[in-house]
């Protein structure tokens, strides 16, 4: 092989390294600005579920303050819940 052909040859693989390089970077950056995208969801999400929830009623002598249902027709458990 010529002194010539093995120059052009480096040049080749240093060109087909960065090439190979630079599809690995912008494959991370797409993978992580889908993951960004996902999480903002995900924030936006959770955001709205607690600007919208309403807090939970809590009926008196329940066993350790546990949310129960509470409104018309709902009575407190007997004995703590059991019968």
């Amino acid at each position: 092989m010529k002194q010539g052909d093995n120059k052009r040859a480096d040049f080749v693989l240093v060109r087909a390294k960065s090439d190979a390089d630079l599809a690995l970077a912008e494959a991370r950056l797409a993978a992580a600005a889908s993951t960004a995208h996902a999480s903002r969801e995900q924030v936006a999400t959770l955001r709205s579920a607690v600007m919208n929830a309403q807090p939970p009623s809590v009926v008196p002598g329940s066993p350790a303050g546990i949310p129960q249902p509470a409104g018309p027709g709902a009575s407190p458990p007997m004995n703590g819940g059991s019968k």
